[in-house]
């Protein structure tokens, strides 16, 4: 019963309320893994274009990086001129952060976390609902790989402190809401005792 209400109920409920589009995007990275290599280049083409576009009229960092360098979006003709555009590092990133921040983005359907400062000082990262349905989707899609269907009870154990729990009770009853729509189990590991 639980794994009916998850499949049926609780995955597609999360998606509407958070504005995402999860379930879409796990069949579409589902469907699209099978792909011979050609249509995987090509949607890969058509994805960098449209990216670099986007970026070139929305985000200032790369206004003002495409114009140093002489950079048009529409010199992006195959995968390979893609290279022309000079890496993105953490020290830019972290120089950078609000100039890599899209103008044309409602920065109220926007959640902020940030990296966990293995490599250095965290970056502060932010993420749309369509950058988290990909994030989920690949996650879910990876439950495929494994043998897990949705709805499956599951047991979740992430890091993060309270970067990704909160410990205000609204949260906690939000989180556990969630868990038991989606039949599952969230444990931060910062807080794993005996019990």
């Amino acid at each position: 019963m639980r794994k009916t209400i998850a499949k049926y109920i609780g995955y597609p409920l999360h998606d509407w309320i958070k504005g995402t589009k999860i379930l879409k995007t796990r069949k579409f990275l589902f469907d699209s893994q099978y792909w011979d290599e050609e249509k995987m280049r090509g949607y890969q083409l058509i994805k960098v274009k449209e990216l670099v576009k986007h970026a070139n009229h929305n985000v200032p960092y790369y206004k003002q990086l495409f114009k140093s360098i002489g950079l048009d979006p529409r010199d992006i003709k195959t995968l390979a001129d893609f290279e022309k555009i000079p890496l993105l590092n953490k020290n830019i990133a972290r120089r950078e952060n609000e100039n890599l921040i899209s103008e044309n983005i409602n920065l109220r359907k926007v959640t902020e976390g940030k990296t966990g400062g293995t490599t250095g000082p965290p970056l502060k990262l932010y993420k749309d609902q369509a950058s988290r349905s990909f994030v989920w989707g690949a996650y879910y899609r990876w439950y495929d790989w494994i043998g897990i269907e949705l709805g499956d009870p599951i047991a979740r154990i992430t890091g993060g402190a309270t970067t990704i729990f909160s410990n205000t009770g609204k949260s906690k009853f939000r989180q556990n809401s969630i868990d038991w729509l989606q039949n599952s189990i969230s444990v931060n590991c910062f807080d794993i005792n005996d019990d």
